[in-house]
């Protein structure tokens, strides 16, 4: 839990107050807030990224993957609630909508999730659930999506948070998983992936963005301090070489992030991300996914 929450706070903080020691080299008051943004996602690591990285890697059921699963798991708990302080700050209505968001996160908790967990226990073991349980899950997936745009929050953590309730394994969690696995994986990621950096404009970026200097060294400092947390925090109970795959692995850019920002820039919140700092964090997210 600790490794979880260090890996984003700590990222964050530094990050920032490396930016103020800084303060004299700031274009202005609009890219000082651009940066916090740009620097908050540079921060995260989110399971989904992770949980599609230890997959590739087929390193989910070996104690390093399970160990990066739940480190994750938690650090995406954490950049939510920053999200959700965010929310709170920012808007005339964060309040409320913070409150609801949190509200619907309770009754998947506490009111779906047993109505799955009834209806895995109506099934014959050995037998399927019945065929209407994914459609109507996939339906309220949706929904959730809907929710959590309408309250201000990234459209991915209502399905997200969803997914989290969802009984694991079968009959019910194999059966979603089995559903959509093909094609999410196979034509909305990379049909999203392609018309989100189709956005970005990584040759004006190297030679007409003038500020990324002062941007860079920011998000250049978030990472080097989560690498370095996460390595010195790992090291006294865990293999040198596990350690630094471990650091390397929270360190995981993808298109949960690319989500998140395309969200917040289409948004009340594009104030804080400009079309320079979607370059910039574009950049990050293109060099660790090609390695």
């Amino acid at each position: 839990m600790i490794l979880g929450i260090a890996t984003v706070l700590l990222p964050y903080m530094i990050g920032l107050g490396f930016q103020f020691t800084r303060i004299e080299a700031a274009p202005g008051l609009l890219e000082r807030m651009q940066i916090i943004g740009s620097t908050a996602i540079q921060s995260m690591t989110t399971f989904p990224v992770v949980s599609h990285l230890m997959t590739e890697l087929k390193l989910t059921n070996t104690e390093l993957g399970r160990l990066a699963l739940s480190t994750s798991l938690i650090s995406g708990i954490v950049a939510a609630s920053l999200e959700l302080g965010a929310t709170i700050i920012t808007q005339i209505r964060g309040i409320l909508n913070a409150g609801l968001t949190l509200g619907s996160a309770l009754f998947a908790a506490f009111v779906l999730r047993p109505i799955m967990v009834w209806v895995i226990g109506q099934t014959p073991e050995g037998q399927k659930v019945h065929p209407a349980c994914v459609p109507l899950l996939f339906a309220v997936a949706v929904v959730y999506e809907i929710f959590f745009d309408a309250m201000n929050q990234s459209p991915a953590m209502g399905p997200f948070v969803l997914g989290l309730a969802v009984p694991p394994g079968p009959p019910l969690g194999s059966a979603v998983v089995q559903s959509m696995e093909t094609v999410t994986t196979s034509v909305f990621f990379p049909l999203f992936v392609v018309t989100a950096v189709m956005r970005g404009d990584l040759a004006s970026f190297f030679w007409e963005f003038d500020n990324k200097g002062y941007y860079g060294s920011s998000l250049v400092m978030a990472t080097v301090t989560k690498f370095l947390v996460c390595l010195f925090l790992s090291l006294p109970w865990m293999p040198r070489r596990d350690s630094v795959v471990l650091s390397l692995i929270m360190c995981s850019k993808g298109v949960y992030e690319l989500s998140v920002y395309t969200f917040h820039r289409d948004t009340t919140v594009r104030l804080y991300f400009s079309r320079d700092s979607n370059q910039l964090v574009l950049v990050p997210i293109v060099i660790v996914n090609s390695i």
